[in-house]
């Protein structure tokens, strides 16, 4: 995920729309809790990306 400000650029040189922008925080929100435990042990920079991703799309709702 990037930082805010540049999720903003991003989304505004991409000129995506609100349901797209949502859909895709969902499908990201989807994905890392089931990557969070199938990665814990085996990966640790993957279980810390989907941390992430989790807290940074829980945090910008």
């Amino acid at each position: 995920m990037r930082p805010p400000a540049a999720r903003d650029v991003f989304r505004d040189e991409l000129a995506v729309d609100d349901v797209s922008w949502k859909r895709g925080r969902a499908c990201a929100l989807a994905q890392a809790p089931v990557q969070l435990p199938y990665y814990r042990d085996t990966n640790p920079v993957l279980a810390a990306n989907a941390r992430h991703v989790i807290a940074e799309v829980t945090a910008d709702a």
